[in-house]
């Protein structure tokens, strides 16, 4: 607190020293707060001296000897032997056991807010800086020394220097600062008993955060003060209002009391969480909310609800049941509405000896889970929510307002089991959409269909549920839901390498790959593996050594797999290239790179069958001249600097070169374009004589060129003799002896020329026109010669994993696994096979990491934004509004998180959350349930929460509304 930054072992192993010990349980919140008073009227500037210490103690005289060693420890560096009040007090009151986190911050903004003002100035809160930091060193071994003077108040400087004019540090602003600054989490985690704590952030506006201080908005992660000591297993949460879950099944409520929400009897708001004491007979193990309704589940298999139940999603019955139903005023619209204050259980399931286990809520409707996997609903239906079809009989129609036939809602009052002759394993409820898992792990969707929520390629709404086809040889192991999105979780294949080279062993290294194939049928096809010259063992579906197998550029139904007859194929696992899309390309012999290129249909057209081949020169700005460019494919960037920016100011210096070109015999030429020019069509004015092949590359698809044959220049240099390559060996530079202009001359053609000769890299060029994407062709006719298993590597063009929909012919008798890895991870696997080595591959199953979203995605809340050369979403437009939707109406692969192994999601209203297995947490979306402060509204990219870096372990994510909460392991041993 007050440090830069905590260095070395600091908090792993703080201790209270021995004689301290007797502080924890020495003193109550009351008698600390006498205590703060007698100091304050004690002395003006804190100062005691071995008298005003005994005085302001006031303990009996058996602690003679602890007060003897506290007063030593406390002015033993001070020239007057006194004891600074300040530092005792904060330290005592920091070390006890007695006292609850929050509590005691609120003591010690009393006893810095020195003149009473209820604000603490600068100068104070520097004050405060050092006298906790002092004091707690003084008594807790393992606590970092404090910072001198001059710097805590060069960190009060900074911090004030963000409030606004005027604006002082509140008690709000003193807790806010505490729990959100970095350094301040260590000291929280030593100093309180929350150990497994609560973590939030995000919109505020209605209590729903349960913060001791109450901001509208929370912008970085903060832990829930008043939750410390309790084992938080689940968190249900929404728009208005919070339920927490404990290990022991006891279950706390805060935020708006409207409709009795929270539980407790009144409509009262509860800014901190409390205890729902009408649950105190029960054990909970699950809860649910909507947006005005709770849920929950005992561990005898009851149901409770409560809260508002004017569209009967509370499963009472109808409304008309007084008792159990308590009318109100509704002070907007003038009429009345029913609710339940206090959790009452559905006799509707209980009585009927339906056993649950879990709940889930839409917005105004709940689906439980039994035992058995069946699945009952109530409540609003008019979207297709509760999954009953179109014509079910117990449905009832409801008039939000008698006057307005528009607002009739299709209802159902009791619970009702849907029919659809398959169990699940798992729900989960979104706005106005359901997501099951059943128990072969498949995804299946009913509801509200707008935006594409419910993954079936369209936007029609389901009245009951229907299987996800996209992803059902998928192995989904969870689902998220948001007010309009869904993402789901799958397994990922753990690819680990092993083996060994002549010369010395391999380490053994792992990569993640997505499943394409069955990983239905994987799964049962796992067994224990030893890979030669290991001791490691895998629980591995496939286990063999790696096999590449080189593809050419072109398809041939022929030959699809040319020279490969006398290939190990079926004691291999067999590594090839993703195809190359459909489009004009630059290949080259020394890199897998794809250069993507727009050729011109003013020049002469490429092959179909065979491209055009040749050698490569790069021709950079003032070095070339016209022999240089005979018989080769050149790059030119005469254009990256030339100051033009648009396609009509470009064109005209392309079509000039690209005539200068054919003049000199080229084989074809590109154009580097400038930087921020997207690639475009370069057409010449009809009538022009037709050009040699020619095209542009985007600006950095060209540096990249550059980068890769400044690389294989400098090897050429290298290995040549002398560092002198064959292609410059016998040019001279030279002088003319009149203007001593400076030329060059080939000693032995007597050749002269005006610029350096170019050294032409050693490399070969393909130009390629692809017409059509012969991916599937290639990797049946892998297929077809039986590989242990196939891994396919993604070209640079997209280098991100993807899910390519296999045709169902294929995937009905696959029984191959195939899997996709990304570019970079091939390039990994082609440098091992370049390098001698040997090397093995086992795959396994891992249960985690696997990623699809879908549904709106307009706030950036699916996070398939900026995935190179790939444009998931779709777009309307509401012809009323003018308002734009952008969405995906089918699963779309999260790859941004492929590395990161999520173990867990939720989706807010526009925001999703995300924790990896290191305890990481990534969110995206709208800004408020994102908590990483941005420039604008959203990110449509996945956000390191950077608040917890370092500090805390998560575990767990929940997404409230516009908010979120994650649990997590803090990092050090509490002293308290």
């Amino acid at each position: 607190m007050g440090q830069a930054q905590s260095e070395g072992d600091y908090f792993k192993e703080a201790k209270v020293k021995e004689h301290f010990a007797v502080l924890q349980t020495l003193w109550t919140e009351a008698e600390f707060l006498v205590l703060l008073d007698r100091l304050k009227e004690t002395t003006l500037n804190f100062s005691l001296e071995r008298a005003k210490f005994l005085k302001f103690l006031q303990l009996a005289a058996t602690y003679e000897e602890t007060i003897a060693l506290w007063f030593r420890d406390f002015s033993h560096d001070r020239a007057s032997q006194v004891v600074d009040g300040l530092e005792f007090f904060s330290m005592a009151l920091l070390i006890s056991s007695n006292v609850g986190l929050s509590k005691k911050l609120s003591l010690l903004f009393q006893l810095f807010d020195m003149d009473k003002t209820k604000s603490i100035r600068k100068d104070e809160f520097t004050i405060f800086l050092k006298a906790v930091t002092t004091g707690l060193h003084r008594a807790i071994s393992g606590l970092p020394p404090p910072a001198s003077v001059a710097d805590l108040g060069s960190v009060s400087s900074e911090f004030y220097g963000t409030l606004a004019e005027g604006q002082g540090m509140t008690e709000n602003v003193f807790f806010s600062w505490i729990t959100e600054v970095h350094v301040a989490l260590n000291y929280i985690s030593v100093l309180s008993k929350l150990k497994r704590a609560v973590f939030t952030w995000g919109a505020n506006s209605r209590f729903q955060l349960g913060l001791n201080f109450e901001p509208e908005v929370v912008r970085v992660g903060t832990p829930v003060l008043c939750m410390e000591g309790l084992k938080i297993s689940t968190i249900a949460t929404g728009e208005s209002h919070t339920l927490f879950l404990t290990e022991e099944g006891r279950v706390w409520t805060c935020g708006s009391g409207i409709c009795g929400l929270l539980g407790h009897g009144g409509t009262e708001d509860s800014p901190q969480p409390r205890v729902v004491e009408a649950l105190a007979h029960a054990r909970i193990t699950n809860v649910a909310v909507g947006v005005r309704h709770s849920v929950a589940v005992s561990e005898k298999g009851q149901v409770f609800t409560w809260g508002s139940a004017d569209l009967g999603q509370l499963g009472h019955g109808g409304l008309g049941d007084r008792d159990i139903h308590i009318w109100a005023k509704d002070p907007r619209s003038g009429g009345q509405f029913a609710y339940v204050p206090k959790p009452t259980v559905v006799i509707g399931l209980f009585g009927k000896r339906i056993l649950v286990k879990k709940a889930v809520c839409c917005s105004f409707a709940t689906l439980v889970l039994t035992e058995q996997g069946h699945v009952y609903s109530w409540g609003n239906t008019t979207d297709g929510q509760c999954g009953h079809g179109q014509r079910c009989s117990d449905y009832a129609l409801l008039y939000l307002d008698e006057h307005l036939h528009r607002t009739a809602m299709q209802v159902l009052f009791n619970p009702r089991k849907i029919e659809v002759g398959m169990t699940f394993r798992s729900l989960t409820g979104g706005g106005s959409h359901v997501i099951a898992i059943d128990r072969e792990s498949r995804v299946w969707t009913w509801g509200l269909g707008f935006a594409g929520r419910l993954g079936h390629g369209d936007q029609r709404t389901l009245h009951e549920p229907r299987l996800i086809e996209r992803l059902k040889y998928q192995i989904t192991l969870d689902t998220a839901a948001g007010e309009a999105h869904s993402l789901c979780m799958t397994v990922l294949y753990r690819l680990t390498i092993t083996g060994s080279s002549q010369s010395e062993a391999l380490s053994p290294f792992s990569l993640l790959g997505l499943p394409l194939g069955r990983s239905d049928k994987d799964l049962n096809a796992r067994r224990q593996v030893t890979p030669p010259g290991t001791q490691l063992q895998f629980n591995a579906l496939a286990c063999a050594q790696l096999l590449q197998i080189g593809l050419p550029f072109y398809h041939d139904d022929v030959d699809p797999i040319p020279d490969s007859d006398n290939l190990p194929f079926k004691d291999s696992v067999v590594l090839i290239d993703r195809s190359l899309w459909p489009g004009e390309w630059l290949k080259l012999s020394t890199t897998d790179y794809d250069f993507h290129v727009q050729m011109s249909p003013s020049g002469q057209r490429l092959s179909r069958r065979s491209g055009l081949p040749g050698r490569l020169l790069y021709a950079s700005e003032g070095r070339w001249e016209a022999p240089d460019l005979a018989d080769r494919i050149c790059v030119f960037e005469d254009l990256v600097n030339s100051g033009k920016t648009t396609p009509n100011d470009l064109t005209p210096a392309i079509l000039d070169l690209a005539r200068k070109f054919k003049e000199a015999k080229g084989l074809a030429c590109l154009f580097i374009l400038p930087k921020k020019v997207d690639i475009f069509v370069v057409e010449a004015p009809e009538g022009t004589r037709p050009l040699t092949p020619f095209g542009v590359v985007t600006h950095e698809h060209g540096m990249a060129l550059k980068k890769h044959v400044k690389n294989l220049l400098q090897k050429q240099i290298k290995d040549a003799p002398g560092g002198v390559p064959a292609d410059v060996a016998d040019w001279r530079e030279k002088r003319e002896d009149y203007t001593g202009k400076v030329y060059y001359e080939n000693e032995k053609t007597k050749a002269r020329r005006r610029s350096p000769p170019q050294l032409t890299p050693d490399t070969q060029a393909w130009l390629l026109s692809i017409s059509e994407d012969a991916f599937l062709q290639r990797l049946q006719a892998v297929l077809h010669r039986q590989p242990k298993a196939v891994i396919i590597t993604q070209q640079s063009w997209r280098p991100d994993v993807e899910l390519v929909e296999l045709p169902e012919k294929l995937l009905e008798s696959l029984e191959i696994p195939v899997v996709m890895v990304t570019f970079e991870a091939g390039e990994e696997l082609k440098s091992v096979l370049a390098s001698g080595s040997q090397p093995w591959v086992s795959m396994e199953i891992q249960p985690f990491g696997g990623v699809y979203a879908w549904g709106n995605g307009t706030s950036g809340q699916l996070g398939l934004s900026c995935i190179e050369n790939q444009n998931l979403l779709a777009k309307s437009e509401n012809i009323v509004t003018g308002e734009t939707t952008c969405f995906a109406s089918q699963p779309s692969y999260l790859a941004h998180l492929h590395e990161h192994q999520v173990l867990n999601m939720a989706g807010g209203a526009a925001h999703t959350a995300a924790v990896t297995q290191q305890g990481e947490v990534f969110a995206w979306g709208a800004a408020d349930g994102v908590g990483v402060p941005l420039d604008g509204p959203t990110t449509e990219v996945p956000m390191f929460v950077e608040q917890l870096e370092g500090i805390v372990k998560a575990t767990k994510a929940f997404a409230g509304h516009n908010h979120t909460f994650v649990l997590a392991d803090m990092p050090f041993q509490s002293v308290v």
